[in-house]
């Protein structure tokens, strides 16, 4: 139980970094610091998804945890969302979310 809290936490740790850069981003300036920022804790994210799947707990311990984190998830989840929509209505915002598609291509193995 204790890992897969950790894991739990690592990844509402990493998503809310992630909403955090997506937060900062304002304009044309701040979309090429974020680019990379994204990028890497997308791969981040991606890591840790491999390791709940490698290591998925029994059905009860996954209610408990969804019971203790799920909230949490949902709510970082709307908030990445909201800031994504506003990034959008951004010039470049749409080209910004297409970099990081593009490099998120280019560095996964």
């Amino acid at each position: 139980m204790q890992h897969h809290r950790a894991l739990c936490q690592e990844i509402l740790q990493t998503r809310e970094q992630l909403v955090a850069i997506l937060a900062g981003v304002k304009d044309r300036l701040s979309m090429a610091s974020a680019l990379a920022k994204v990028v890497k804790l997308d791969k981040t994210v991606s890591d840790l998804r491999r390791q709940a799947l490698l290591r998925a707990p029994p059905p009860a311990m996954q209610q408990r945890l969804q019971d203790e984190f799920g909230a949490q998830l949902v709510d970082l989840e709307q908030r990445r969302e909201r800031e994504a929509v506003r990034i959008r209505a951004l010039p470049d915002g749409p080209n910004f979310f297409q970099a990081i598609e593009q490099l998120a291509k280019e560095t996964t193995p």
